[in-house]
């Protein structure tokens, strides 16, 4: 049986890094984690794939989650041990996989209970009926294009299936790109987002600060400069009840252009009363509060499908023929 499990997710400032081993004695260097990631994701982050791979040190059957979770599951085997009796219950563990660091622990030893307690049978049997099902409604529905609509609660949600299938939306989107693998579906990239590199949320904001204080008191606003003190500041600070007036000298304005200059709009800051035309920005992770620049949040693809509706019809007249092997030209 399995001796024990790695999940190996992606950050964009540290590059992979294992986020949770079982048992604690599974101890990889550096370099191994590296040498695993890029040997399993074959380069191509985009695609979803089961790999194996042996060193003289360790065996290992391993799933890769693709474009939507760059996650590497990572099961290590004892060295007689065959990977390949692993794919589907590795790609369905992999489905079940929850983002919270803190479940992980039980949860993995619900995995590996589950791999000494079922056959590898079952565990296929399992993992096929639920993909027999997605393409039982679609040929029910007579689907022709998966659109997946996103939102923060459920992330990215196919009301055509999940509306239909007791299925939830993460499954879902697993499933399908299984399907994808296999050739009845066909992907595409119909939008993209941005999420977090430490948490994977959505729920982002740009956030500005003061170039020179760092301040968050700012205000995008009209500037006024009055020629005769050189006072420079917030346009409405110059408006009265009687009309403009200086807030410094009290002198009324008359005419732009001889008594004042309009400046433009600018950033002003009201904590060290600055004022400039581009602040600090960066995004802010209202999940974990993770604070990040621009160009460190990961750009998500959204993707949807296209139904290859003869080779769906196929497997509904002879479904018994249906097997989870990856088509050679679906990769």
């Amino acid at each position: 049986m399995p001796k024990g499990i790695s999940i190996v997710r992606w950050n964009n400032q540290l590059g992979p890094f294992i986020e949770f081993s079982y048992p604690d004695n599974i101890i990889l260097s550096p370099q191994q984690i590296i040498q695993l990631y890029t040997s399993q994701t074959m380069g191509d982050i985009a695609t979803p794939r089961f790999t194996t791979f042996g060193t003289e040190n360790f065996k290992v059957a391993s799933y890769f989650g693709g474009l939507q979770d760059p996650t590497l599951l990572i099961l290590f085997l004892g060295k007689e041990e065959n990977a390949d009796y692993f794919r589907n219950s590795l790609i369905d563990a992999f489905i079940s996989m929850p983002q919270e660091k803190s479940l992980l622990g039980s949860w993995s030893l619900q995995f590996l209970q589950k791999l000494e307690t079922s056959s590898v049978q079952d565990l296929t049997t399992e993992f096929m009926k639920k993909l027999s099902e997605i393409l039982y409604e679609i040929h029910s529905q007579q689907i022709s294009t998966l659109n997946p609509v996103f939102n923060f609660e459920s992330g990215l949600k196919f009301p055509q299936l999940s509306d239909s299938l007791s299925i939830n939306n993460i499954e879902l989107n697993h499933l399908l790109e299984q399907l994808a693998n296999l050739g009845y579906l066909i992907r595409e990239i119909q939008d993209c987002y941005y999420a977090c590199p430490d948490c994977s949320s959505a729920r982002l904001q740009l956030k500005s600060t003061c170039k020179i204080c760092n301040s968050n008191a700012l205000e995008r606003t009209l500037i006024i400069e009055h020629f005769v003190c050189g006072t420079q500041t917030i346009g409405k600070r110059f408006i009265t009840s009687g009309g403009m007036m200086c807030p410094k000298c009290n002198i009324p304005l008359k005419s732009e252009g001889i008594d004042y200059s309009n400046l433009g709009l600018f950033y002003y800051c009201h904590k060290c009363k600055n004022f400039f035309n581009n602040p600090n920005k960066f995004l802010l992770c209202y999940n974990c509060r993770s604070k990040f620049p621009e160009e460190n949040a990961n750009l998500t693809s959204v993707i949807g499908y296209k139904v290859d509706k003869e080779k769906i019809d196929q497997f509904i007249t002879n479904s018994d023929n249906f097997a989870l092997e990856e088509a050679s030209d679906h990769p």
